[in-house]
């Protein structure tokens, strides 16, 4: 069962990010991958939203979108824009987790917060 959970949650991953990829423009102040790590997140946000996935589900996936983007923000060589962008979307995934695991507060916040840190209308 926990490999079917693992199994499931890397599939949702690969196709959030053939779904982001020339979605958008990418805005001043990402790279690529930050930009397509944010959309992904916000993809998976809105999928709980939406009763399309599961808290676990959704949980485990943004944890490791997280991680992710905590790496672009600690990296020395990104421009201070770029960290900063990355920050912002690592702390929009992680006010979402946390309502999500405490129950406090709307899951719709964090993700218009997202929309706005990646100029998505």
């Amino acid at each position: 069962m926990k490999c079917l959970k693992i199994v499931t949650v890397v599939m949702i991953m690969a196709l959030l990010l053939t779904a982001c990829s020339g979605k958008q423009k990418i805005p001043e102040g990402f790279t690529e991958e930050s930009y397509n790590l944010g959309c992904q997140a916000l993809d998976l946000m809105e999928q709980y939203n939406n009763s399309e996935i599961e808290a676990d589900e959704c949980y485990i996936s943004l944890k490791a979108i997280y991680e992710q983007v905590d790496e672009i923000h600690n990296d020395d060589q990104q421009a201070k824009e770029v960290q900063l962008n990355a920050l912002a979307i690592a702390a929009n995934i992680f006010d979402f987790n946390n309502r999500l695991l405490t129950g406090e507060g709307s899951t719709e916040e964090p993700v218009e917060y997202m929309k706005k840190t990646l100029g998505i209308k």
